[in-house]
């Protein structure tokens, strides 16, 4: 469900696990290295406007992941929460939650009009990547 571009940007390292957890009852599944495919998606939304989001942010999630220092504009913003969101529903239509946070009205709604439900909110954190210099103490 990462993107594949996002994936291959950060690496990949073959002996950390990826868990998935489909139920509460049951253990999850794990495999190594982080790719996932689902099939929940259709082709239509796949390569349609989820992929016009996903080429949008490329450049800036790109550089963020790479611990690239930049300042965003309004609509480096506007098209990183939106694709945060989108990536949040992708996952969660996967986990098929009896207790979803988004209503399929909600992930109908961003499909149609691009903007996030009320009463989201996105934050982009760099602070858990910071490095001291070599020899501070």
């Amino acid at each position: 469900m990462w993107p594949l571009w996002l994936i291959s940007s950060v690496g990949t390292d073959p002996v950390s696990p990826t868990e998935y957890w489909n139920t509460v009852t049951r253990p999850p599944h794990r495999w190594l290295g982080p790719e996932f495919t689902t099939n929940k998606i259709c082709g239509g939304r796949n390569n349609g406007w989820m992929s016009d989001i996903e080429s949008a942010v490329r450049p800036t999630m790109g550089g963020l992941v790479n611990d690239i220092t930049m300042t965003l504009d309004d609509e480096q913003q506007r098209l990183s929460a939106l694709w945060a969101v989108k990536t949040a529903m992708v996952i969660e239509r996967e986990k098929r939650a009896k207790n979803s946070f988004y209503s399929p009205e909600q992930r109908s709604a961003l499909r149609e009009t691009l903007i996030p439900p009320v009463q989201t909110a996105v934050w982009l954190d760099c602070s858990a990547f910071y490095r001291p210099s070599v020899g501070s103490r």
